[in-house]
């Protein structure tokens, strides 16, 4: 070993012994991989035309410094017509004989054991549907009924017998969902976002919406963090940048949703905290304030540049200037924009009639909505309302197809 052995060589040892070792063992029966002949790990992953008469139980624990613990555990483990063990990326898999009556019993004795040894938790999910299913079918289904421990967590047996299917979910936050949120962000109402919080994300029921899309819906919400951070210059202190990409990175890769969500108030409890200290320093930046004022209040027929200068305190030529100056556009022009974002939605999720639509969005004139959602869209409100739905008819008809 002290001579300076290239890595080739180094690489071609290994190789020969790990072969003297394989031969070795394969003649006593020792050696685990070669137990299931019969089944090999390509069956897992790759469609045959045949059912195999196999359920399959899938364990997986929260962390993955503990995987190989998991693998030899469950190896040793003395279950009861089990028919191969498989190591994969981030599970470990058995097989178990269709005739098998008590996987279920088996697989919570396993939880138990576990649990006596380990601190790491545990995730079991068993499927024993129907076996016209090839086994790779039943394993892609095993691997998303696993996405399960999203809104379960871990420290569950659960057992399937039929596929999971998730339910769609708009994953963007509606209009009134972005003022709701900036009335909580700019009211400092940490106690009505956690019941929001609470009630938008932690009451699911069966069937469950796809976590893919809870995952964005999230950063919809961290979207409004952001912007409530640049109001009081949170974005320039490293701190809170470093706890903003930890959030970040919670709402994506984290396995269970309740932490995703616990996390999500600690971070905003530390973002008011912060806001105030910002706040009392007189370190606000006037236009995103300016802004969010305009997007809780476009609604208001009679809103006017003086309002949102007075709100923010400013002078109005001044803060017609910064607006300018950081947006490229001027009050009016800002004001259209929120204002037609909220009728185009209006128009494609609702059938209220244009002049209602008007109301809603600040116009006293339907007519005079009417010719600047042409003048800014291209087109007038009723062909927008036309060309969407047409689209939408035609996605569907698709899909039927």
């Amino acid at each position: 070993m002290i001579k300076p052995f290239s890595s080739t060589k180094v690489k071609t040892a290994y190789q020969k012994a790990f072969k003297r070792f394989g031969k070795k063992n394969n003649s006593n029966g020792s050696y685990y991989p070669n137990l299931y002949k019969d089944i090999s790990y390509e069956s897992l992953f790759i469609a045959h035309s045949v059912s195999e008469d196999y359920h399959l139980a899938a364990f997986q624990t929260e962390g993955t410094e503990t995987f190989d613990l998991l693998y030899s555990f469950l190896s040793e483990f003395p279950f009861k017509d089990k028919h191969g063990i498989y190591a994969l990326g981030d599970m470990v898999v058995l097989l178990f004989k269709e005739t098998c009556l008590h996987i279920t019993e088996q697989c919570q004795k396993v939880m138990r054991k576990w649990e006596e040894e380990f601190s790491d938790p545990l995730a079991i999910v068993i499927f024993s549907g129907k076996s016209s299913l090839t086994l790779n079918e039943k394993y892609m289904q095993t691997r998303r009924m696993l996405e399960f421990t999203y809104y379960k967590g871990y420290r569950q047996v659960v057992e399937f017998d039929s596929p999971l299917d998730w339910v769609h979910i708009d994953p963007f936050l509606a209009p009134p969902e972005q003022r709701a949120w900036i009335d909580m962000l700019t009211n400092f109402d940490l106690e009505k976002i956690k019941i929001w919080l609470y009630d938008e994300f932690l009451k699911f029921q069966d069937p469950f919406p796809d976590p893919g899309l809870i995952r964005i819906r999230l950063t919809s919400i961290l979207a409004q963090i952001r912007r409530y951070m640049k109001t009081y210059n949170l974005d320039e202190q490293l701190s809170f940048e470093n706890e903003y990409r930890y959030i970040f990175n919670s709402i994506l890769y984290d396995k269970v949703l309740y932490r995703t969500v616990q996390n999500l108030i600690l971070f905003i409890q530390k973002t008011f905290n912060g806001a105030e200290i910002n706040s009392r320093n007189f370190k606000l930046d006037p236009i995103e304030r300016g802004i969010s004022f305009m997007e809780a209040n476009f609604s208001n027929a009679d809103l006017k540049l003086e309002n949102v200068a007075q709100y923010v305190e400013r002078n109005s030529s001044y803060f017609s200037h910064l607006l300018i100056s950081k947006t490229g556009t001027g009050f009016t022009e800002v004001l259209a924009r929120i204002r037609m974002k909220e009728a185009k939605r209006l128009l494609i999720e609702t059938n209220k009639p244009i002049k209602e639509i008007s109301l809603l969005v600040g116009f006293h004139n339907s007519n005079y909505f009417s010719r600047m959602f042409k003048e800014l869209i291209g087109i007038s409100p009723r062909e927008y309302r036309m060309n969407k739905l047409d689209m939408m008819k035609g996605e569907m008809t698709q899909t039927e197809n």
